[in-house]
């Protein structure tokens, strides 16, 4: 394997990988709050599990990609699903290339059956009649020791960029009726595809609190998420500078109940991964619960959005439904449990 370098400050640490070989040294803290080696997180069935921000002393970059990511097709015709390998096996399935297609990704610990994708998933069948493909890389996401699947999202993102270049190839796929949607680590893989297709840029990228370890003040691929990632990229914010990036890195950011924790109904000592977990859920009630969507207000500052300095008229809804024309912050309140959204009393 070619020799990488990587520096990291995380954690009050400096992690230097160098052939393999992990090196620590103690630094002042660029990472606020979460200045230890581990935290709770919840996993896929909302248990406690301890996350690591350590790497294990032997540390492998990942081989044989196709053993660890599956895609999977669903439409209305087939709601069950149809595992895919390859894009061109999609021309036996009910998949419609005349159709929008939406793509979901998880992010860390979690997996392509868990609720972050399923839910998003059925909420799409039940809305519209499109194709909706599910993109699960759990066998490299789910490792407490955060920093391997960290460090595998540029791969995957060039292995999720193949398929899509496939679909686009072989399906004839407009691009610009591609819209991902991805959650965690799982938004800045999502962000870095277009990046990997020789030019083509999709319609849409979706980041529901993309990840902050790794991709904040101390960026270790020097890409992630971004304006660039697609024709509009939206973004929700909800465990911003804590397990999610705070700034606006978007064409459209939202910012519900100020986009940190604690989130309302976020309590005790999973504050993080509750408030981190509910980006996903926000964009979730959008699709299942449209009798009841997300108003946002545009606004430059949540202290401004409390103090009702800002414009009402330029509202709009966050989640499945935002405008692609959408420019700017928004911020939002709402309720503590699903449904979450308030209407227009936030």
């Amino acid at each position: 394997m070619t020799a990488f370098y990587v520096s990291f400050i995380l954690l009050s640490s400096i992690c230097i990988i160098v052939q393999g070989r992990i090196e620590y040294k103690n630094e002042f803290n660029l990472f606020p709050y979460l200045n230890k080696s581990w935290i709770y997180m919840l996993d896929e069935n909302n248990n406690p599990v301890k996350a690591y921000f350590t790497l294990p002393q032997q540390y492998k970059r990942i081989k044989n990609l196709e053993e660890s990511v599956d895609f999977s097709l669903f439409t209305r015709e087939q709601p069950n699903g149809i595992s895919i390998v390859e894009a061109i096996e999609l021309g036996d399935t009910s998949f419609d290339p005349k159709k929008p297609t939406k793509m979901i990704t998880h992010g860390w610990l979690s997996s392509g059956t868990a609720d972050t994708c399923v839910t998003i998933r059925d909420g799409y069948l039940k809305s519209s009649d499109v194709n909706v493909i599910v993109m699960d890389w759990s066998d490299i996401a789910d490792n407490y020791f955060y920093i391997k699947p960290m460090l595998a999202v540029p791969d995957v993102a060039d292995y999720y960029a193949q398929f899509i270049s496939d679909l686009i190839e072989e399906r004839k796929v407009d691009p610009k009726d591609i819209h991902l949607v991805g959650h965690s680590l799982g938004a800045h893989i999502s962000g870095l595809v277009s990046y990997r297709l020789n030019g083509t840029k999709l319609g849409r990228v979706t980041g529901l609190d993309p990840a902050y370890p790794g991709f904040g003040y101390i960026n270790i691929h020097g890409e992630r998420i971004s304006e660039n990632s697609a024709d509009f990229v939206d973004v929700i914010h909800s465990c911003g500078n804590f397990l999610g990036l705070m700034g606006p890195i978007g064409h459209a950011d939202f910012y519900p109940n100020g986009g940190t924790m604690p989130q309302p109904g976020c309590h005790y000592n999973l504050l993080e991964a509750c408030s981190h977990g509910r980006s996903w859920q926000f964009y979730a009630d959008s699709l299942n619960n449209p009798d009841m969507p997300f108003y946002a207000v545009q606004c430059n500052e949540w202290e401004q959005f409390e103090n009702k300095e800002c414009n009402k008229t330029e509202m709009i809804v966050m989640g499945a439904n935002t405008p692609t024309s959408a420019r700017g912050k928004y911020y939002l309140k709402t309720r503590a449990e699903s449904p979450f959204s308030m209407g227009e009393d936030m």
